[in-house]
This record gives C-alpha cells, structure tokens and sequence, in this order.
C-alpha cells in the first residue's frame, strides 16, 4: 500500500488518498504526478537490477541441474524482420533444434559439448546395401525397401539419431558387419551421450564380428553413460564367463559393480550368487 498526501511531493490540492501497486486511481479526473527522489530511484534501479540477476541465476541452476547440454552444432541468427520464418534445423528422438519467428536468419556452426563432433565425417548412407550370399531374394526385396526410407531420411536430416541406428541395423542384417560398425562407431562419436549405438556395438562386436576387447569397452561406456542399466552388466558377465577373461575376477567385479549401482537388481544377486555356487561346487 502506497499512501500520497498533499503537500509530499504531490501536485494536488486533493486530499490524502491511498493506491495499490498496480491499481488506477482516478480522483475527480485530476491526473495525479509524483517527484520520486533520486534516493528513492536509485533503490528502485537498484531492487531491479538484483530481480534480474536472480531470475537469470535461477535460469542457470536450472539448467546445471538438469544436465542439459546444447545437442546440436547449429544457432540460428536473425538478421531483419522483413519475412515471417520456420525451419527444423535437425530433429531426432535424442536432439532438435528448431528456428521460428519474424525475420530472415542465417546458420552457423559453432561448438558443442562433443567438439569435435562438428569435424566427424559421416558415413556414405546412399551406398547400396552389400549382401552376404545367405540372404535371400524376399528378404533383400524388403531390406532394400527399408534402405529407401533411411536414404530419403537422412537426405533431408542427416543429423537423425534414430534413421543412422536404423540403417546400421539393416546392414547387419544384410550380412555387412563392418558396414554396421562403421554407421555405429560414427553415430557413438556423433552422439557421446547415449546408451543405443553403444548397445548395439557391444552387440555386434561381441556377437557377429568376435572382437572381444572392443566388445567389453562397448559395454562399459554404455554404463558409464547411464550406470544404472542392468543389461550392460549382465552382458559384460555373460562376456566374462563365456568368451574373454574367463580366469580373471572380472566376472564377479562387474556384477558387484552392477548390483553397488543397482541395489534393488534382485537378478544380478541371483546371477551373483549362482556364480559362487558354481565356483565352489566339485
């Protein structure tokens, strides 16, 4: 509440009246003016300057808390206000950056989180897809016909997270294995922050290509990136026990790992507990 009076600063001859922020005061149509002192204004410039800084600071931990990180090596400048504009920059189930408004605009790259993502040089995704002599007619009719889509996909957004897992995909089940590592390995570099195209790579590399070490290094970035997905660790053990450092304790470390980051894994104790019973077993 906010009290004038006559006589305070007040150009009126109308008596003392009281006014919320906010509201309108009319008194007889007589427009009322009030000399603010430059004490008063300074402490009014003053309480502003601390409401801004508090929103923006607000702003800031907000995003530090949330971990969100600019996905994309694109900003959109506008440079007049002469047209009306909208444009999808690049758009995928793991990062969009969109452009709308009044004016032209112009596109730049400029670094990301992932700096040197921006240099990565994508693999040819119009390159036909390579059969193994197993598959036949009808299925490569149909794998050919998914190949379409993905190409006119990344023709028009080569930066699609989901259509570069997509034609990875196809080309194993063409049979091209290091056509589909190649795709993965690109979109792993692309995109650091991600637990598919490391899935997949483990998957591939542990299962059709045989590479064990690059398998297991795989895996472990897909729990680095999200420590709490069992499935990694479940596979990393299943990698343990039947492929690759068989005579090490590495078996048991990863499902302690598993379980230390996944207290509630009922499955990953079982596992855990099978292990040590079929260790000590005659």
């Amino acid at each position: 509440m906010v009290s004038l009076a006559c006589g305070d600063n007040v150009s009126s001859t109308s008596p003392t009246f009281s006014l919320k922020v906010g509201d309108f005061a009319f008194v007889d149509r007589t427009i009322y003016s009030v000399d603010v002192s430059t004490q008063n204004r300074n402490i009014l410039i003053v309480m502003a300057v601390l409401a801004v800084l508090a929103i923006f600071g607000y702003i800031a931990w907000q995003g530090r808390e949330s971990g969100a990180v600019p996905p994309t090596p694109f900003t959109a400048t506008t440079t007049s206000q002469s047209a009306t504009t909208s444009a999808t920059i690049a758009t995928s189930s793991v990062r969009s950056v969109s452009v709308k408004g009044s004016g032209s605009y112009s596109i730049e790259m400029i670094p990301t989180a992932n700096a040197s993502a921006s240099s990565l040089v994508a693999p040819n995704y119009k390159a036909p897809l390579s059969f193994s002599a197993s598959i036949g007619t009808d299925q490569r009719v149909a794998l050919n016909a998914r190949f379409a889509l993905d190409e006119a996909a990344l023709t028009k957004n080569a930066y699609d997270f989901d259509v570069w897992i997509d034609l990875s995909t196809l080309r194993r089940y063409a049979g091209d294995y290091a056509g589909s590592r190649v795709i993965l390995e690109y979109v792993s570099k692309q995109w650091p922050i991600n637990m598919v195209s490391f899935n997949n790579l483990g998957d591939l590399n542990m299962n059709y290509i045989h590479d064990y070490p690059a398998a297991e290094s795989n895996y472990l970035k897909q729990i680095a990136n999200n420590p709490t997905d069992a499935n990694a660790y479940r596979t990393l053990f299943t990698l343990y026990t039947e492929l690759y450092k068989q005579d090490t304790r590495a078996a048991e470390d990863i499902l302690r790992r598993g379980i230390t980051a996944n207290p509630q894994a009922s499955d990953l104790k079982a596992m855990l507990d099978i292990y040590f019973a079929a260790q000590t077993s005659p």
